[in-house]
């Protein structure tokens, strides 16, 4: 155990970012920014954000009910995008697409939530719209193992044999790709 006073908040922040997006300990997230957040008051207003911006999507991948209180605590596109993911992750897709499209209408190149969206429309079945938004971010970032996966699963859907060119153009990018998420979508 750490001393209270030698905890650095921004450190909190990038182990939070590890334990998120490499490590998946999503139990970890949640209990670092309690932590953090329990000595609130004598924090940046950033550090704040940004602390219950991964509490909150931690908690929504843990299909916690808890971000519905911690989101009201965000505001702007951010506070939509976190209750459309929470919404996304728990199966009520109709909700998460209003939410991401409120996102879309508040911040035109939120990235994340263009992402988001397309999973609602991949999970509803919704290829054509899936479809445009995924050949526009893999425009954008190609290098993105998501965006090559979603525009993969859109061709394959909407256009199979005809676009094995394009197919095996995505699975060669996946498997040249360095990053191990990467690695576990070309698998």
């Amino acid at each position: 155990k750490i001393p209270e006073k030698l905890l650095i908040p921004s450190h909190f922040v990038n182990a939070m970012r590890e334990l998120y997006n490499y490590e998946r300990k999503y139990d970890e997230v949640i209990l670092l920014a309690d932590r953090v957040l329990s000595n609130e008051k004598y924090l940046d207003k950033k550090i704040v954000k940004e602390i219950r911006y991964w509490l909150c999507l931690s908690l929504a991948r843990k299909k916690d009910s808890r971000l519905t209180i911690e989101v009201m605590k965000i505001n702007g596109a951010d506070h939509n995008f976190l209750l459309g993911f929470y919404y996304r992750m728990t199966g009520r897709f109709n909700e998460a697409l209003i939410k991401f499209n409120e996102v879309r209408e508040m911040s035109p190149n939120f990235y994340r939530a263009k992402r988001e969206l397309i999973q609602v429309y991949l999970n509803t079945e919704d290829y054509d719209s899936a479809y445009a938004l995924s050949k526009e971010t893999y425009h954008i970032d190609k290098n993105n193992p998501y965006n090559l996966q979603s525009y993969f699963r859109c061709l394959l859907k909407l256009e199979g044999k005809s676009a094995t060119d394009k197919l095996l153009e995505l699975i060669n990018n996946l498997s040249t790709n360095l990053s191990e998420k990467s690695d576990e979508m070309y698998r």
